[in-house]
């Protein structure tokens, strides 16, 4: 593998057309594989594309129903409380 094979978060977000948060969220969730250079993580765009079709395909019909919802997470209905 080379240097170039690994990806930043910046890069991924980017090759992904995602958020560098979102990035983040889903290899903390372990629903993407990350590479651990130190504390620097790093990406293997291949696996991270596999990973993500497999995880598509496990929960289509939640992803595609919470995103026409605009839904944000269980029991959040996106206003803060007193």
């Amino acid at each position: 593998m080379r240097k170039k094979d690994l990806l930043t978060v910046k890069e991924l977000a980017a090759e992904l057309r995602m958020s560098q948060k979102s990035i983040q969220r889903a290899y903390r969730k372990e629903e993407i594989p990350v590479e651990w250079l130190g504390r620097m993580a790093r990406f293997n765009f291949a696996h991270v594309r596999r990973a993500m079709e497999k995880y598509a395909t496990a929960m289509p019909w939640t992803m595609m129903r919470h995103r026409r919802e605009g839904r944000r997470g269980a029991g959040c209905s996106g206003h803060r409380t007193k």
